[in-house]
Parts: structure tokens; sequence; C-alpha cells
């Protein structure tokens, strides 16, 4: 999981072995997408809110993988095991900057629920929500 943070772009380095401890919990959900023995993808979720809801804090696809259904399906298998495990929705943050994500969700049917305003207008950070039916 770590090479691939690695090798995408829009992610600062080292953003996520600088908060592996806080995914020390129980409700911790890691999926990881591969092909031919290469790893390509990943997601990460676990119980941020305590409100029944998962947040599916940080994933992301190689750029050369990207367009191919693999993030939808980390999507699909994390929105299975989230249910299965009794949450009734997930949510996430965005940047106002990841246009690709904001279009990937709301085509989704996910929910914008909240906003925290930054002082580059491109950092904005938007909340969604999508409930597990």
């Amino acid at each position: 999981m770590l090479k691939i943070d690695e090798k995408i772009k829009e992610f600062d380095p080292g953003h996520i072995s600088a908060k592996l401890d806080k995914f020390n919990v129980p409700s911790l959900i890691v999926l990881i997408a591969s092909e031919n023995g290469i790893d390509i993808g990943y997601s990460i979720s676990y119980d941020e809110f305590h409100d029944g809801s998962i947040h599916a804090c940080y994933g992301g696809v190689l750029h050369e993988y990207r367009g191919k259904g693999v993030y939808s399906k980390l999507a699909e298998k994390r929105a299975q095991i989230a249910k299965e495990k009794g949450y009734t929705s997930i949510k996430l943050y965005t940047r106002n900057k990841r246009r690709e994500i904001l279009t990937y969700l709301i085509t989704r049917g996910w929910n914008i629920m909240g906003f925290i305003p930054k002082k580059d207008l491109e950092d904005n950070r938007i909340l969604f929500e999508k409930q597990l039916v």
C-alpha cells in the first residue's frame, strides 16, 4: 500500500506512513487491488466518527490504471464489508481541487454534508456521505 501511495502524484510524500498509528483500530478495513501480481490501488477505512458510518479516509489508484473501474471495485467491496459489519453509511472528505473525485462521487449518488474552508480555495475540504442500502 505504501508503495502505491508513493507513486500517486496528487499525494504528499509519506502522507499515509505518518498516520499509520491511528489505523490501529478494530474497525479498520484495508483493501488492495492487484493486477498480474502488481499492487495498483488501495482503500483504507475505519470508524472515525462513531455514528454508524465508516470513514473512507485514504485511497488511490496508479495513474496508468485509472478509468478502468479499479476504484469502483474497491468501493463496492468496501461498501459490502462495511454493511456486513453493521455500518449504515460511508463518509469521506475530498478537496476542492480533486475535480475527478468530486465528479465520481456526485455521479454515484454521494451527498455533500459538510464543508471545511481553508486559506487556499483549492484546499477546501468537502465531506460526502453515501447511505448503505
